[in-house]
């Protein structure tokens, strides 16, 4: 039983990670510290 939940956690995070690097999150706000840190980057350039 411990084997199949810790599959599902991992099954979960992947498709997390999946679903916010296709949308970035901007429309929901996930990476909103990231987008922020990114137009820092490009201002400072």
């Amino acid at each position: 039983m411990d084997e199949l939940l810790t599959w599902i956690v991992i099954g979960f995070v992947a498709w997390w990670f999946y679903k916010t690097g296709k949308r970035t999150g901007s429309r929901k706000g996930y990476n909103v510290g990231r987008n922020r840190s990114k137009r820092n980057h490009h201002r400072r350039r």
